[in-house]
């Protein structure tokens, strides 16, 4: 089975710094594409796979964000909300382009209730940050392996599209238990 190799895509940090992705990845690690740090959605996911930091990391795996701009919302959520795993910057998209996450079409948006709904409860839970993403973007979540490679992912359809923690946690133990 051949597996999309992230190991060379280089990203940015939050100080603006580059970053290439298998020198960040080095053991299974859970990564979640964000519309934009400031998605209501993608704050309560960074927030669900925060309180379960210490456990993944108890079972050999890590976690990372990706978004594509705003490193002053990246910088806020690790400050106010703790979140305790990096955050990263892809400005031109190279990790979504890479697993081939789409975008979500304008009558999705806008007539998608069960999407409006997932961004109602986040709102409720996690806040919204300022809009510094389009209306078109998506979040996924990816299972990487230790070499930097795409061994499981979830790409979504619209605003809020994430699967349950508890299926990306058990295909993060999947990796792990595969010794990759």
């Amino acid at each position: 089975m051949t597996y999309v190799d992230l190991s060379d895509v280089v990203v940015n940090d939050v100080s603006g710094a580059s970053v290439r992705l298998g020198d960040v990845v080095v053991r299974p690690t859970v990564v979640d594409l964000v519309r934009y740090y400031g998605c209501a959605p993608c704050r309560r996911q960074l927030m669900a796979l925060s309180t379960r930091h210490d456990a993944i990391n108890d079972l050999g795996g890590d976690v990372l964000g990706i978004g594509p701009r705003a490193a002053y919302q990246a910088r806020l959520l690790v400050e106010r909300r703790h979140i305790p795993f990096r955050l990263l910057l892809d400005p031109d998209h190279q990790v979504g382009r890479a697993v081939g996450l789409g975008r979500q079409s304008l009558l999705r948006w806008i007539f998608d209730l069960r999407a409006w709904g997932r961004w109602l409860v986040a709102l409720l839970r996690a806040g919204q940050g300022s809009v510094t993403g389009g209306w078109w973007e998506v979040p996924a979540i990816l299972v990487l392996d230790g070499d930097c490679r795409v061994r499981w992912s979830h790409l979504g359809k619209s605003m809020g599209d994430y699967p349950p923690i508890t299926e990306t946690l058990a295909r993060l133990e999947q990796v792990i238990d595969d010794g990759s």
